[in-house]
């Protein structure tokens, strides 16, 4: 039985150049979810997935394995679902076809060893395929109920509308990463199972770097909870 976990990251980031390496709180981005992934000795191998030579030279020198994706998975069309399942492919012409398979996200660096203990935990003991990692909100959804037509309530009714202390709120998708059994990825061809389980971060750890603005965000919350480079 063996987990491994693998980092997508590619070089020609648009939203943010050379993202995966820019200097947060002293440290590449990357280096924070690898650095997680190491110390929770969770993972029999940690990989970076990428076409980058300096992102691999980092990769490397923080104790991580790299895998070079192809020019296709590269592209920017292409789908994280594409990069992981390129590199299971690799690892099992190699033969090493894991059990577990995590995909952490370089974007969410707040992350934390005993995220990943607590999402493989649940994943091998319980009835689970999958564990994504999500936050609490306590916000009100609304939709359409026809395009251009008047908004309807989704998750709550107005008439009732509920205190904050008396309502649960929504788990929210934050991105921070995705364990599944390898089987079920190349079954569904997806990075998620049909029986999923959710390890919950707290808010102001699930900041998602994705425009400049978010990075400021972010290194404003790390500092103010304790992050920095040591």
């Amino acid at each position: 039985m063996t987990c491994v976990a693998v980092l997508p990251a590619r070089g020609g980031s648009k939203g943010i150049p050379r993202k995966n390496l820019k200097l947060f709180l002293g440290k590449p981005l990357l280096a924070w979810q690898v650095q997680a992934c190491l110390q929770s000795h969770v993972f029999d191998e940690v990989y970076v997935s990428t076409e980058d030579e300096e992102i691999a030279a980092v990769a490397k020198e923080l104790g991580a394995k790299v895998h070079v994706r192809s020019p296709e998975a590269a592209e920017d069309t292409a789908s994280s679902e594409m990069v992981l399942l390129e590199f299971l492919e690799w690892m099992i012409r190699k033969g090493e076809k894991p059990t577990y398979v995590c995909m952490p996200q370089a974007t969410s660096p707040l992350t934390l060893p005993e995220d990943y203990q607590k999402a493989y935990e649940k994943l091998t003991h319980n009835d689970a395929d999958s564990v994504l990692s999500v936050c609490r909100e306590h916000v009100f959804l609304w939709r359409p109920q026809q395009e251009g037509k008047h908004l309807h309530a989704h998750n709550y009714v107005p008439k009732t509308r509920p205190r904050r202390q008396d309502w649960e709120g929504e788990l929210i998708e934050n991105g921070a990463f995705y364990m599944s059994k390898v089987d079920v990825v190349l079954r569904d061809q997806c990075r998620l199972g049909s029986k999923v389980l959710a390890v919950e971060m707290p808010k102001h750890r699930s900041v998602d770097i994705d425009a400049a603005d978010d990075f400021k965000v972010c290194e404003f919350l790390g500092r103010l909870h304790g992050f920095d480079a040591t």
